[in-house]
């Protein structure tokens, strides 16, 4: 299991950062991530491979005035 923004999900096997948030329906170019509270690189999000156990938050940004 892995905890994406509090709610546990079932990624049967090991699956890189990138493709994580794009299957849950987030733009990697416009959101930060932290991974076991260690911010990732938006560079590094195709090769850090998550991991059974692994607490993923997404920040989205958001504008105003």
């Amino acid at each position: 299991m892995v905890s994406v923004n509090g709610e546990d999900r079932d990624y049967s096997k090991t699956v890189s950062l990138e493709a994580l948030l794009i299957q849950e329906n987030f733009d990697p170019k416009l959101v930060a991530v932290e991974v076991n509270q260690v911010l990732v690189k938006r560079v590094d999000f195709s090769k850090y491979q998550v991991k059974d156990g692994d607490k993923v938050e997404v920040f989205s940004f958001v504008g105003g005035g």
